[in-house]
């Protein structure tokens, strides 16, 4: 049996007759957390909404679990830069929205939420106001929501950018940890090498005009990097390498 659940087969799109991506292809295979990098405007979000299809692509295909979904929306979670958090919604009904529009009861769905605020690092939270939470607590709330969507692969579009280097990097080991307790692959858009160095078990580095793959990296298991792997002289490899790319993007 296949582990592959994402494929992007030679995707290109273009605005106004101008190419922005070219020939894009990469897998991702079950259990995964994949980093798409790139400089801004290297089209990293213009691939993300078409693998979402919420955008239609010129050329390529998109197939789920070996399924052409191709330009349907619904088929993946997503989660963008900004928490989007209902102001006027209590943290468990922000997080029960996906249940509840799948039609379950309000209480039923808050019943299923509770337990998950605990393992998000939200327990206690439930009676709240997206107000009331810092900003890595809105994060965790955010992806618990992107999770209860109940979609096999989950696309995150830059989701810590927002949040300061300290925050970050907390939230980096929070989702590494939590990501072990739940079934869900993620590809990751980001333009922070180092976030993709820590967070992906590989990287597949967006360069040129149009943009291209210009490499995939495949880095060391996680259980073997430790939480010092951004000093050690292989990070720095990788990020050189990387970085070298993108120079000539």
């Amino acid at each position: 049996m296949s582990r592959i659940l994402l494929e992007v087969a030679h995707v290109s799109k273009k605005f106004d007759q101008q190419p922005v991506l070219a020939d894009i292809s990469l897998k991702i295979d079950h259990g995964e957390i994949v980093a798409l990098l790139g400089i801004s405007g290297s089209g990293k979000t213009t691939l993300f909404n078409i693998i979402a299809g919420l955008l239609a692509c010129d050329q390529g295909q998109v197939l789920l679990a070996g399924e052409d979904v191709t330009g349907q929306s619904g088929q993946v979670s997503y989660m963008l830069q900004k928490d989007l958090l209902l102001p006027f919604r209590t943290i468990a009904g922000n997080v029960a929205l996906p249940l509840l529009l799948h039609g379950e009861n309000k209480h039923a769905a808050y019943q299923k939420v509770l337990p998950y605020l605990e393992t998000f690092g939200l327990a206690g939270t439930q009676a709240q106001y997206p107000a009331a939470l810092s900003g890595g607590m809105r994060q965790r709330a955010a992806l618990l929501r992107t999770y209860l969507f109940g979609k096999p692969l989950a696309l995150l579009d830059e989701p810590f950018s927002a949040l300061d280097e300290i925050t970050k990097r907390n939230m980096h080991q929070w989702y590494l940890d939590v990501i072990q307790q739940i079934d869900l692959t993620t590809l990751l858009v980001t333009h922070d090498i180092d976030e993709a160095l820590v967070l992906a078990d590989r990287i597949y580095v967006l360069a040129g005009t149009p943009s291209r793959i210009a490499t995939e990296l495949k880095l060391p298991a996680r259980a073997q990097r430790g939480q010092d792997f951004e000093l050690t002289p292989t990070f720095v490899d990788f990020k050189r390498q990387i970085l070298s790319l993108l120079a000539g993007a």
